[in-house]
């Protein structure tokens, strides 16, 4: 049976082009109890991606004579999805060596342990550099000095299972990648990865001869106008959210469903509290009931006394629907009322977005969003306006000025020197520009990926001294 099993996995290596570096018996004949007809499960490490998977064989039939004759490799729903990589929720699970919550907490426990401190004290960085404001040169005297670097894991944690992808500041401002994640976000253009390659001399404090291979002129694509320029255009529509917020402030009391409920008049409706209060009515001693077949209208009843045990209108203040009553067969509804589900769904959403943002909020740079008088975020704008011109010099010219040559044009945004609408406007133009340029742009549809790959490889074995 082992040399058969031995020659099936074989031919499973050669069809799916995989190198098996690990086989082993599981399941009932694995574990010891066995029967007769049990299953022949086998799992096996995939030495090209280093994953799990799972197939089963079963025995022809129970006769002596081919007891030891079997199937091809038995396709169970779950088996043929992992065999062919067809990722369910479980088969998911196995491919991803099951990444239970007991590894996420031994992850995140060693990303803590390894500090920045530790990354400088054992000679682990590859680059360091101060970017930001200060590499743009749209800082100012109480501007931060942001840092961002690169390091190599030690090689025994590289090879164990105490990866750490990043290193970071409390407040995020010094942030330092591992060689593999620089690999991955480089591959994907990512913006704080390339500006990184392209920081001026003047703000690079480190560089270790081996990172000077990771060029930046090597890894520029098309995919940068999705990068940069897709970035800035999340943050315009952040800025047009911020505008609104400053310019229509919500109330610190949320609205209720009696806000959004109308009575029928005539050939048109007035608002529910509104009728009630040209009647001197309240809304306790009301009663609905649902018209059927007519969605969110209802017959509206009034008890004067109170002494019919009507549910009133809304039960309490912090419902969030209106509330039905039991009315006597035959009487007669004072009117009809309908209630704007959607547009009170809508509120409530503002709502929370709106007190969520209050409570958020850099108080530092509000203050400044409201001394300038021009009611939008300067900074976050100024950055807008500089991701959108490196976006279109990338594709049109093929290269990355961290260091802006419009400094003073930018800092005047800063200061709030231009109008709202006029920025907006200028984004919209620039956007519409880049999508010009992608279309005429020589750079490839995305980095060369074997280029970095190469580079990882050689970059991590000259670290290593391998």
């Amino acid at each position: 049976m082992q040399d058969l099993i031995r020659r099936h996995l074989h031919r499973i290596a050669e069809k799916h082009a995989i190198r098996i570096l690990y086989a082993c018996e599981t399941g009932s004949r694995g574990w010891g109890f066995a029967s007769p007809d049990s299953d022949y499960d086998i799992r096996w490490r995939d030495g090209s991606a280093s994953r799990l998977l799972l197939f089963g064989l079963r025995p022809v039939s129970r006769k002596p004579a081919r007891d030891r004759q079997i199937v091809h490799a038995r396709r169970s729903h779950r088996a043929s999805k992992v065999v062919h990589a067809r990722r369910s929720h479980r088969a998911s699970k196995v491919v991803h060596a099951r990444r239970s919550h007991r590894a996420s907490i031994v992850s995140n426990t060693n990303h803590q342990r390894m500090t920045i401190a530790d990354l400088k004290s054992r000679n682990l960085l590859l680059f360091e550099c101060i970017s930001g404001s200060r590499a743009y040169g749209t800082d100012l005297p109480t501007s931060d000095t942001d840092l961002k670097g690169v390091f190599v894991l030690p090689q025994a944690q590289f090879y164990g299972l105490d990866y750490v992808e990043q290193v970071s500041s409390e407040h995020n401002d010094e942030v330092y990648y591992e060689l593999r994640r620089f690999g991955e976000l480089l591959y994907k253009n990512n913006p704080n990865i390339l500006e990184m390659l392209a920081t001026p001399e003047d703000c690079v404090l480190y560089c270790h001869p081996l990172f000077e291979a990771f060029r930046r002129e090597n890894f520029l694509s098309k995919l940068c106008k999705d990068t940069f320029a897709g970035f800035a255009f999340a943050q315009i529509k952040k800025a047009r959210g911020l505008n609104k917020k400053i310019n229509q402030p919500m109330a610190p009391t949320r609205k209720t469903p009696l806000d959004f409920c109308y009575v029928a008049e005539k050939q048109g409706a007035v608002p529910l509290m509104t009728w009630l209060e040209r009647r001197n009515w309240r809304q306790e001693h009301g009663g609905l009931v649902v018209i059927a077949n007519m969605r969110d209208l209802y017959g509206l009843y009034y008890d004067e006394t109170g002494e019919m045990g009507y549910a009133g209108i809304m039960k309490k203040e912090t419902a969030n629907d209106v509330a039905l009553s039991s009315v006597p067969k035959g009487t007669e509804p004072a009117a009809l009322m309908s209630f704007n589900k959607e547009a009170y769904a809508m509120h409530c959403r503002a709502y929370r977005e709106y007190h969520d943002w209050l409570a958020a909020r850099n108080d530092e740079r509000y203050a400044n969003t409201i001394a300038h008088g021009k009611n939008y975020d300067a900074k976050n704008m100024m950055h807008t306006l500089r991701l959108l011109d490196v976006a279109e010099e990338i594709l049109k010219d093929g290269k990355l000025l961290v260091r802006r040559p419009n400094c003073e044009a930018l800092l005047a945004i800063r200061r709030g020197d231009w109008e709202y609408d006029a920025l907006i406007a200028q984004a919209e133009a620039k956007l519409a520009n880049i999508e010009a340029c992608y279309s005429n742009s020589p750079l490839p549809e995305r980095p060369d990926k074997a280029l970095i790959e190469r580079l990882l490889v050689e970059t991590r074995k000259g670290f290593y001294g391998e």
